[in-house]
């Protein structure tokens, strides 16, 4: 039997968007309203519940993250606690030094542990000017820092985008 979940989301697609809207053309969703009267599948509860969690996506652009012209470590971006998959894009355009971005999780209500580091421009390929990191957050407080290697001259602005999808 094919997985009908795969070939949904395959022919919905999800990555990039940020509304009901963005994922479904005016055909596309007409023909999900006549699915079941072409009989072609008969949505149990179960199925039409993970429809709905392919759904439920929300997407936020929060203000560009300051980094300060320093050489500390500063917290880029604080994700609440929650069950489900986290996906931050990054815009580094503006970004003129090498910087280390790194990934942390808290892991008992105080403290972080480093979970990734990479530096920005060496680990990427060149002319990389947004960073993508994906995380399937469980219900822990989840942060990106990062740290210039040597001083930007100015604070820099970093934009940035996240994508949160409900684990089912």
């Amino acid at each position: 039997m094919a997985d009908w979940l795969a070939i949904l989301k395959q022919y919905i697609g999800w990555e990039g968007a940020t509304s009901l809207a963005n994922k479904l053309s005016a055909a596309r969703a007409a023909f999900l309203d006549n699915i079941n009267q072409a009989g072609l599948l008969q949505l149990t509860a179960a199925r039409a519940g993970y429809l709905d969690n392919l759904l439920a996506v929300v997407s936020t652009v929060g203000s560009p993250f300051s980094l300060v012209n320093n050489t500390d470590e500063q917290d880029a971006i604080i994700v609440a606690a929650a069950t489900q998959l986290v996906d931050i894009e990054l815009d580094v355009n503006a970004l003129t030094q090498s910087n280390t971005i790194r990934e942390h999780v808290q892991v008992d209500g105080a403290n972080y542990r480093q979970i990734s580091a990479k530096v920005f421009p060496t680990d990427f390929d060149a002319g990389t000017k947004a960073i993508i990191l994906s995380f399937p957050q469980k219900n822990v407080l989840y942060k990106i820092t990062m740290q210039a290697s040597v001083l930007e001259g100015i604070a820099r602005n970093v934009p940035y985008r996240i994508l949160y999808r409900d684990l089912v």
